[in-house]
């Protein structure tokens, strides 16, 4: 799970610390979303995504690591 990966890895250290080498942004900067397995997402995609994310907050279409959501049917493995 991306958030156990995120949390309990050397990864959690960057991002814990990030502040102490980035300017703390005051809007989303990263967007999660569930897409259907096989699918492989453009660029395109997690721009409307962080869009929708800095409109509206966490729909179940665009989250981030705060919030999540279930998986809809099209995103769970087979």
């Amino acid at each position: 799970m991306l958030q156990d990966y995120t949390n309990r890895s050397d990864q959690y250290l960057l991002l814990r610390d990030r502040n102490h080498c980035f300017q703390p942004m005051d809007r989303p900067t990263i967007a999660l979303w569930w897409i259907p397995t096989g699918h492989i997402p453009t660029p395109e995609e997690g721009k409307i995504h962080l869009a929708m994310l800095m409109k509206n907050g966490p729909p179940a279409e665009a989250f981030d690591f705060h919030r999540s959501f279930d998986p809809p049917e099209s995103a769970q493995s087979a």
